[in-house]
């Protein structure tokens, strides 16, 4: 290979073109190679014109004594020739071409692709352990007691409340967010709202997270969500102020009720799932309780204005003969009140039959009352009551002409609370 140039002379070996050299590498024959992109025809080229795009990199030599013209190596037309390097025995030239690995065999002047294949490592570890500490999002008991089901970080979870292992529950790898999961009352499924699909839809699943099914796909947001006691039906509300029920037999959506102002609040569900409450406002935005079957038709209202300024947060007694919701202010009939400086919240508790007692008299007074308590007892008992066997389906009865009366005869108050508002 060549050496320095004695006496420390220099030679120009190329003319005053105006194209780019980059890259000299000294080569085995006393030749200098290096990467250029001069145009196929520079004097006819304009500059600032587009035919400068045509000029592309390659690799050239010339000898190193210069008065001879440089010779192109390559003939690569991509433009994209780069960061050339020559082997310690000037035997080759590796460089970068469009983005890939070549090699020029300086001898021959062949020029061949370097394949890469590059294996990622595996894995050590592809479990990660987390300690979760009072992050608890939501959570819902299954029918049995012994599990529960919870959201935290954006992931549902079903745990033992005694001892058991955790299910993590259908876990996707788009890092999305779950949340608000319920537990059907057959323990069958798992409903929850999810971000997966890209925005927040309501999914059900079984307990070990198979069957995965997204129910809903509404504009909006949506809550509330509730099993029937038969787990025949999702309900559920959403931002455009309607209740829906979602059947799980034969994957319909129906609508229940709509609201004209406000979102539908306080779902609940009778204990033969038969019918539902409900609250929404009216035009000057105050509460108030309805009652509609499940498969949505007739609602009625269970007060009246002249009684009840407003209602709401009503639920279902277990055996079906009594609702229990809140006032915010009503005549002396409230079960429990609590008074503060906004003003007093009052329960009530509404029969929905005719009864020929006080509902809240539990007292035995007399031998006679003791007769016929012990008689009651036994005989809820040989129903399959207190006294064991398997308890009879609950029919709820509600007698319609009377529900505002009753509502008026609700019993004293059994006792004051007192908070601060």
């Amino acid at each position: 290979m060549g050496g320095r140039p004695a006496g420390e002379t220099y030679t120009k070996l190329l003319g005053d073109e105006k194209y780019n050299r980059y890259w000299p590498m000294w080569g085995p024959k006393d030749e200098i190679y290096f990467v250029a992109d001069p145009l196929p025809n520079e004097k006819a080229v304009k500059p600032g014109s587009a035919d400068v795009r045509k000029s592309v990199n390659n690799i050239y030599r010339i000898p190193v004594g210069g008065g001879a013209q440089p010779i192109q190596v390559t003939k690569h037309t991509s433009g994209s020739l780069f960061w050339p390097s020559m082997s310690s025995d000037g035997r080759v030239i590796v460089y970068e071409e469009n983005f890939g690995i070549w090699k020029l065999d300086v001898a021959t002047g062949r020029t061949t692709e370097i394949k890469l294949d590059i294996v990622t490592d595996d894995k050590q570890n592809e479990l990660d352990v987390e300690t979760v500490t009072s992050e608890l999002d939501a959570f819902d008991l299954s029918p049995s007691g012994r599990r529960a089901v919870i959201s935290t970080r954006g992931q549902i979870l079903t745990i033992a409340t005694d001892r058991g292992d955790i299910t993590r529950v259908a876990p996707d790898k788009m890092a999305s967010r779950s949340q608000s999961p319920k537990w059907s009352a057959d323990g069958k499924y798992l409903a929850f709202l999810s971000d997966r699909s890209g925005r927040d839809e309501i999914w059900i699943c079984d307990p070990d997270g198979k069957g995965l099914k997204k129910i809903t796909d509404l504009d909006g947001e949506k809550a509330s969500l509730l099993w029937t006691p038969d787990s025949k039906l999702l309900l559920y509300t959403a931002a455009d102020r309607k209740l829906y029920a979602y059947s799980v037999a034969d994957g319909k959506t129906a609508v229940v009720t709509s609201s004209d102002v406000g979102r539908i609040g306080s779902v609940a569900v009778s204990p033969d799932s038969k019918w539902v409450t409900f609250s929404k406002q009216d035009r000057t935005l105050r509460s108030h309780v309805y009652i509609a079957p499940i498969t949505g038709g007739e609602e009625r209202h269970i007060s009246d204005d002249t009684l009840l300024f407003a209602e709401s947060n009503a639920v279902w007694t277990a055996d079906g003969r009594y609702i229990v919701f809140t006032s915010s202010s009503g005549v002396s009939g409230g079960v429990a009140s609590t008074t503060g400086r906004g003003g007093t919240m009052q329960m009530w508790a509404l029969s929905l039959r005719d009864q020929d007692r006080d509902p809240t008299n539990r007292d035995i007074d007399n031998e006679a009352q003791g007769l016929a308590a012990e008689a009651a007892s036994r005989q809820a008992g040989g129903r399959g009551g207190a006294a064991g066997g398997q308890q009879q389906p609950v029919e709820v009865k509600i007698d319609w002409d009377g529900l505002v009366r009753r509502a008026r005869s609700s019993t004293p108050p059994l006792r004051s609370l007192r908070t601060r508002t």
